[in-house]
């Protein structure tokens, strides 16, 4: 007999249980094999703690977060808009994810695998919402939407959020799949084909363009004998089981359309190892395991089996291995809900098998979508109204989205991926997973099946054990999780050389507002502002000092990097029916942009006959406070003045101002501010600060753009600080319009960045009063978008949008949202038009 572990709520406490009978079915004297094997199990029992805190190390430190993006339509037109909302969730609980501010949506080519466009969007309670304009410099073809953050880029990018997406600009030819070009891959249940043992089988075939294709054929051995017939029986996937020879190959043989026959080669036979077979169907309350092995043991040789699950160890068993076939159940209640991983750990403490189970489904959330009619008229109201409870039928408060798509523009595809799926599914496996919803389908009597063969052909990569056991809790991550934009960069001398800690300050100009931070590189000069929280295209001006004062300085800026585009392109098929379809779609959006133009031309007809004359008005300075000067030199009086400073070039230009002495020892009064003391001196101001003298003259005279001086009443508006009047100086990288992006003046450095996409409304039209758009023809692809849905306590929500001009047609609606605890859910609902 042995015992097995089941963890607590903390990771590396364990309470031992006596396995039973339901457990055990090797039929021996338990009494005796406690005798024989006590030594050998206490040693696994120490093994299966270690792994266990090593994995809550690995896990605590390197905690993973999920992406999801709900997009209106997979598809669309040069010129249409592509709108989405994203959820960020901690990957393991799934529970919303606040703490990463930042989330990175990248439109890629498929075709070139090039970025073609980068925006950043601010989370704000784990969502954000935004949209990609398909402008017309954008060519047709397969494009991929990709989102993550930056901490997301420590991990694969195979587990960041990837959208295929078509742009069409003419009708799509057909595409079909050639059925003679065939891939067929097959694996060995738990990873190994062990001779002499009985194996399971897993495999999958996909057609020319990479989508699943049904396929039968027989397993031939290398001396030539008929072994196994085999068929698919969903999506191109099946399973056989045989019981390979050592000293044979095995080959599958596919009858193709033409005729021929192709040869796939099986793994190749293990004279000896380990077989793990998961018995997954059979029994409502457990999961059965089966071990087997055919290599030569000791009696006290034991095993080791862990089940981990949203990033806990659910499970750990110390297994006797004295029998060839092990046999015993393990309670789903073990289990954590959705994937779970198990993996044997053979009597050298090696990985030898592995195998991943869905034993319990996810609790998502019940939605329903009601309309306040069975059918609707062109541009009548459609009233909506969503409900959202948990499993136990309690109402739910969460955040959600919803996208009204004109179905007779492009059918959406069938099972669909929705925020569910993608949770519970499809973000914890590798590849392209075809139809996930499927599996989520309460009325598919055998989908647990089938989900079986898809966790037996596409493995999990989260994390290996690899990793878990190599892995040091000292190293940091390489991207952190950022909490706002920042801005990087390193400082160095003119010649290259080190300038060690330099005192850095950064002015970010936002229209008219200013914000000032400061901060030192470290000794090497690398230089970081981060948390910051900006929009659009904003500038700033970095400028560094040593302590010492030296500002011959070199600033660089780190330009944002995006990660590597992996090739995970794919051809898609389109059938007659689809074509018909997107054919519709581009003819009704060709015809909305004649309409539009010929509405402009005829609008600018009207605007010929009507003369306007108007004045330009000056657009005001916003660092100035006040509307006009006593006197101001310019920027070409300035730059004509020989001076090498700012004050040289006031002495002599600026009317009844005042400048004695030279260099440093420099004084400067404006006629008339006198008081009893004598002359008193004026306030200075810099782009709008206060500042002091010693500045404007360390102020190189090219990089001033204006000089204000402001007397008398002019210069109240500064208080009694104003008193011996106001020298006000401008410089161009003050000015928001200046374009310094390439100036490398010498300890200062400006450059543009653009910051988080500004979240834009989307626009429906309203049939209920008379506008201008009453006298358009409506023939919108998305009638309604809503990225901020949010249900009330009693998990309501209610929306409304009018319908378009097209008849006889079918509105597509699909809400998708998580719950305030992370519980995912989705709804789809189909209206009717006439």
């Amino acid at each position: 007999m042995y015992y097995y572990f089941q963890s607590t709520k903390k990771i590396d406490q364990f309470y031992l249980m006596k396995i039973t009978k339901n457990h055990w079915q090797c039929g021996i004297c338990i009494l005796l094999m406690l005798l024989i094997n006590s030594g050998s199990i206490f040693a696994q029992e120490e093994f299966a703690k270690k792994m266990a805190e090593k994995f809550s190390n690995y896990q605590n430190a390197r905690p993973q977060e999920k992406v999801y993006l709900h997009l209106d339509k997979s598809y669309s037109a040069i010129g249409d808009t592509i709108l989405f909302k994203g959820y960020l969730v901690e990957a393991n609980s799934q529970t919303i994810d606040t703490i990463s501010k930042v989330l990175y949506v990248d439109f890629i080519n498929e075709k070139t695998n090039k970025l073609i466009l980068s925006h950043r969007y601010a989370l704000i309670n784990g969502t954000t919402n935004g949209r990609f304009v398909v402008s017309d410099s954008i060519e047709s073809g397969p494009y991929r939407i990709r989102a993550y953050t930056n901490y997301m880029r420590n991990f694969s990018e195979d587990f960041f959020f990837n959208q295929k997406i078509q742009i069409y600009d003419e009708t799509p030819a057909l595409i079909i799949a050639d059925t003679n070009t065939i891939d067929v891959q097959f694996f060995a249940e738990g990873g190994n084909l062990i001779a002499g043992i009985s194996n399971r089988i897993a495999f999958k075939a996909i057609n020319s363009l990479g989508y699943s294709t049904d396929i039968e054929g027989i397993i031939m051995s290398s001396s030539g004998d008929t072994v196994q017939n085999f068929a698919s029986v969903h999506l191109g996937m099946g399973n056989f089981s045989f019981t390979p020879d050592a000293a044979k190959s095995y080959s599958a043989q596919l009858l193709l359309k033409n005729g021929t026959w192709k040869t796939f080669e099986l793994p190749k036979v293990n004279p000896s190892g380990f077989a793990m077979q998961i018995d997954n169907m059979s029994n409502k309350n457990n999961v059965r395991v089966i071990i087997s092995t055919n290599r030569k043991l000791k009696d006290d040789d034991v095993a080791t089996l862990i089940v981990t699950g949203k990033g806990k160890v659910k499970f750990a068993a110390a297994i006797p291995l004295s029998k060839k076939t092990i046999l015993f159940n393990i309670p789903r209640n073990q289990f954590g809900e959705g994937i779970n991983q198990i993996t044997l750990f053979d009597e050298k403490q090696q990985p030898i098998c592995e195998r991943l189970v869905w034993a319990n489904k996810p609790k998502t959330l019940i939605m329903n979508i009601k309309a306040n009619k069975l059918t609707y008229k062109k541009r009548e109201i459609i009233e909506l109204s969503v409900t959202v409870a948990d499993h136990t039928s309690k109402p739910i408060e969460g955040s959600f989205s919803i996208a009204a798509v004109d179905y007779k523009k492009a059918e959406p595809e069938l099972y669909d991926q929705n925020i569910a799926s993608y949770m519970a599914l499809t973000s914890d496996l590798k590849g392209f997973i075809e139809q996930p919803s499927y599996y989520f389908d309460s009325t598919q009597a055998d989908s647990q099946f089938k989900l079986d063969l898809l966790l037996m052909t596409q493995g999990w990569r989260r994390f290996t054990w690899k990793e878990v056991i190599a892995f040091d809790t000292t190293n940091t991550p390489q991207f952190f999780i950022e909490s706002g934009l920042s801005l990087k960069g390193n400082v160095a001398k003119l010649n290259g050389k080190s300038a060690g800690i330099v005192n850095l300050t950064t002015v970010m100009q936002q229209e008219d507002n200013q914000t000032i931070f400061k901060a030192d590189s470290d000794d090497k000069g690398n230089f970081i502002f981060g948390d910051l929280n900006y929009y659009d295209s904003t500038s700033f001006t970095i400028q560094g000092a040593t302590p010492k004062g030296n500002n011959d300085l070199n600033i660089k800026i780190e330009p944002t990097k995006s990660p590597m585009v992996q090739n995970i392109s794919g051809n898609w098929p389109i059938d007659k029916h689809e074509q018909d379809l997107l054919a519709n779609y581009l003819k009704e959006i060709a015809e909305n942009k004649r309409i539009e133009t010929q509405l402009r031309k005829s609008g600018n007809k009207t605007l010929d006959e009507v003369v306007i004359r108007a004045k330009k008005i000056k657009e005001k300075d916003p660092r100035k406070n006040y509307s006009a000067a006593s006197n101001t030199l310019n920027t070409a009086e300035i730059a004509n003045s020989g001076a090498l400073n700012i004050i040289e070039a006031i002495q002599s230009r600026i009317p009844g101002v005042s400048v004695t002495g030279s260099g440093m020892n420099v004084k400067v009064n404006i006629r008339g501010a006198t008081n009893f003391g004598g002359a008193i001196d004026p306030l200075f101001v810099l782009d709008g600060m206060p500042t002091d003298l010693q500045q404007l003259i360390s102020l190189p005279r090219g990089e001033v753009e204006s000089v204000d001086v402001l007397k008398g009443a002019q210069a109240s508006i500064y208080g009694s600080r104003a008193a011996g009047g106001v020298i006000c100086v401008y410089t161009k990288r003050g000015n928001k319009n200046y374009d310094w992006s390439n100036d490398d003046t010498p300890g200062i450095k400006g450059v543009k960045l653009m910051g988080f996409e500004v979240e834009r409304t989307f626009y429906s039209p309203k049939y209920d009063v008379i506008q201008d758009e009453a006298f358009k023809p409506d023939l919108r692809s998305t009638l309604y978008w809503n990225p901020n849905l949010n249900t009330d306590k009693n998990g309501n929500a209610k929306i409304s949008f009018y319908n378009n001009d097209n008849s006889n047609n079918t509105i597509s609606i699909k809400v998708e949202g998580l719950a305030k605890d992370g519980r995912a859910g989705a709804a789809l609902k189909s209206i009717v038009t006439k």
